[in-house]
C-alpha cells in the first residue's frame, strides 16, 4: 500500500525518486525550498539511456495531465 506524501519528507530524506513526470512536476510544486529541489530526481534518471536528459520534456502517459512541467519554483 501507497503511503501519502508528507511534507516533512523534504527536510528528513537525502533522495527523493519520482515514478513518472506527473509525479516528478507534482514534487517540484510542493518542495519548499531550494535544497529539497534538488532532491528530486527521476528514477529513470539512473538507466544510461535516459541519464541526462530533461525529465519535464517526456511526454505524460496520463491522459488528461499536462505533458510538460516548466516551472523549478513551488507553488507556480
Amino acid at each position: 500500500m501507497a503511503r501519502e506524501w508528507r511534507a516533512e519528507w523534504f527536510h528528513s530524506r537525502d533522495l527523493i525518486l519520482a515514478l513518472d513526470v506527473d509525479h516528478f512536476g507534482w514534487l517540484q510544486q510542493a518542495a519548499p525550498d531550494r535544497e529539497s529541489l534538488s532532491k528530486i530526481r527521476m528514477l529513470r534518471s539512473f538507466d544510461p539511456a535516459v541519464a541526462g536528459k530533461d525529465p519535464s520534456t517526456r511526454a505524460s502517459k496520463t491522459p488528461g495531465t499536462a505533458a510538460t512541467r516548466t516551472s523549478t519554483s513551488p507553488g507556480t
